[in-house]
C-alpha cells in the first residue's frame, strides 16, 4: 500500500535539493574563476571534474551503504549536512566574509560537496521507491521524483540569475542552504500533514494510469550487463555534448549582447530555459504513444542526433559571434550578436535529454547497471576535462575571441552523429 506522507516528504526534499544544487552550480564557472583563480579553460576543466566526481560518488557511496547496512534516512541527512556546510562556506567566501581562495582549497571544498551529493543521490531514489508498491503507482512516483528535481532546478537557476543581476551571488547560495534545511525537515519517517501531501502528489502525478503502465521497466538481470556495454559506450559523445550547456556555453554567453528589452539577462538564466524545455519535452514525449513504443536504442539514437544538431547550432552561433557580428561600442571583447540566438542550441540539447534519460532508465533498473552508467558518464566527463588541457588553441584561458570553440563543438557533433548511426544499427540488429 502506498504511503502518501512518505512519498510527499521525499518529493518535497527532492524539490529543495534541486533548488539548492542548481543555485550553486548555475554560476560555477564564475565561482571557480573568482575563488580558485582559474582561467576560462581551467574553470571549465574544474567544472567537468566536479561533474565527474558527482556522477561516480552515488555509486561508490551506494555500494558502501549496502555493505554496512547504513539507514537510508541517516545517510541522506549526513549528505544534506555536507551540502549545506559547503554551500554556506562558498557563500561566505563569495561575500568576502571568509577567505577561501586558491585552487587546491576550492577543489577540496567541492570534493566534500560531491561526497554529500553522492550520499543524497544514492539514497533518495531507494527511499522514495519504498513509498509505493510495484507497478504503475511506483513508476508514476518516480516520474514525479524526476519532475520535482527539474522544478527545483528551474527555481534554483532563477534564484542564481536574480542574485547575479544584483552582483550578490551569495544570496542565491544562502537561500539554497536554507531550502535544503527546510527540505530535510520533510524527510520520512516523520512525514508531512496528509492534506499537504495530497496537494504535492496531485500537482506532480499528472499522468493517467494507462500511460503510466507503458513506462513500467522490466528488471535488468545483472548477468545481462555485457549487453549494456555497447549502447552505454555509444552514449559517450552525448554525455560530452550534454555537459557543454553548463560550462562552455555559459562562458560564451558572457561575450554576447545580453540586453533584451532593456534588461540585462544573467548568463545562467539560459540554463533555466534548458530545464524548462527539457521538462516540457519530457511531458510531451510521455503523452506520445508512438515514441514510447520505440525501443530504447532508437530513442538513444534520436537523442544523440538532437545533441549533434545542438552542437552544430552552437558552432554556427559561435562563428557568428566571433567573426560575423561587430563588437559592442566600448566593449571590444563583446559581440553585438543577441544572446537569444543561443536559445535553439539549448532547446535542442534539452529535447535530446528528454529522449535519452528515460530510455536509459528502462534498461538501467538494477544497482549494478546504474553504477556502471555512473562510472561511464564520470569517465566521459573526466576524459573531456583532460582533453581540454591539450586544446588551449581552441579553448583558451583568456577570451574565447582568441580560440575556436566552433571547431570543438563541430568535433563533438560529428561524434554524436557517428554514435547515433551505430545505435540505430544496434536497434535494427536486435529486432
Amino acid at each position: 500500500m502506498a504511503s502518501v506522507p512518505h512519498a510527499a516528504g521525499c518529493l518535497a526534499f527532492r524539490l529543495a535539493d534541486g533548488f539548492a544544487r542548481n543555485a550553486l552550480f548555475a554560476n560555477q564557472i564564475i565561482l571557480f574563476q573568482s575563488l580558485g583563480g582559474f582561467g576560462a579553460n581551467g574553470a571549465q576543466r574544474a567544472a567537468k571534474f566536479l561533474s565527474a566526481t558527482c556522477s561516480v560518488a552515488p555509486f561508490v557511496l551506494g555500494a558502501w551503504q549496502q555493505r554496512v547496512g547504513a539507514p537510508l534516512p541517516r545517510m541522506v541527512l549526513i549528505g544534506c549536512f555536507l551540502e549545506v556546510l559547503v554551500t554556506i562556506l562558498i557563500a561566505l567566501a563569495a561575500s568576502q566574509h571568509l577567505l577561501l581562495h586558491g585552487q587546491s582549497l576550492v577543489c577540496c571544498t567541492m570534493l566534500t560537496y560531491a561526497l554529500g551529493y553522492g550520499a543524497v543521490t544514492s539514497a533518495m531514489p531507494v527511499l522514495t521507491r519504498k513509498a509505493a508498491p510495484e507497478g504503475a503507482c511506483r513508476t508514476g512516483l518516480m516520474q514525479a521524483f524526476v519532475g520535482c528535481l527539474s522544478f527545483g532546478a528551474m527555481a534554483g537557476i532563477g534564484a542564481a540569475a536574480w542574485a547575479e543581476s544584483y552582483r550578490r551571488d551569495h544570496w542565491a547560495l544562502l537561500s539554497g542552504a536554507l531550502a535544503l534545511l527546510l527540505g530535510a525537515c520533510c524527510l520520512p519517517p516523520r512525514g508531512m500533514p496528509l492534506a499537504w501531501a495530497r496537494c504535492v502528489l496531485r500537482f506532480t502525478l499528472g499522468l493517467k494510469p494507462e500511460k503510466l503502465l507503458l513506462l513500467d521497466p522490466e528488471p535488468t538481470d545483472a548477468r545481462a550487463l555485457p549487453q549494456l556495454v555497447l549502447p552505454l559506450l555509444l552514449l559517450v559523445p552525448f554525455y560530452a555534448a550534454g555537459v557543454q550547456w553548463t560550462t562552455s556555453w555559459y562562458v560564451l554567453t558572457l561575450y554576447l549582447d545580453r540586453r533584451v528589452g532593456g534588461f540585462l539577462v544573467p548568463a545562467c538564466l539560459l540554463q533555466g530555459f534548458e530545464r524548462l524545455v527539457s521538462l516540457a519535452a519530457l511531458g510531451a514525449l510521455l503523452r506520445t504513444t508512438s515514441v514510447l513504443k520505440l525501443g530504447p536504442a532508437s530513442r538513444l539514437a534520436f537523442g544523440s542526433l538532437l545533441a549533434a544538431a545542438a552542437m552544430f547550432a552552437a558552432a554556427l552561433a559561435e562563428a557568428a559571434r566571433r567573426d560575423w557580428w561587430p563588437r559592442l561600442p566600448g566593449e571590444p571583447d563583446v559581440s553585438s550578436l543577441s544572446v537569444l540566438w543561443l536559445l535553439p542550441q539549448f532547446a535542442l540539447i534539452a529535447t535530446g535529454e528528454a529522449f535519452v534519460y528515460p530510455a536509459c532508465a528502462e534498461f538501467l533498473s538494477t544497482p549494478v547497471a546504474y553504477g556502471f552508467s555512473c562510472f561511464l558518464q564520470a569517465a566521459a566527463v573526466a576524459l573531456l576535462g583532460l582533453l581540454l588541457g591539450h586544446l588551449k588553441d581552441w579553448i583558451p584561458e583568456s577570451s574565447p575571441n582568441n580560440g575556436h570553440y566552433d571547431l570543438f563543438f563541430i568535433s563533438i557533433g560529428i561524434a554524436c552523429v557517428i554514435s547515433a548511426g551505430a545505435l540505430l544499427a544496434v536497434s535494427k540488429w536486435k529486432h
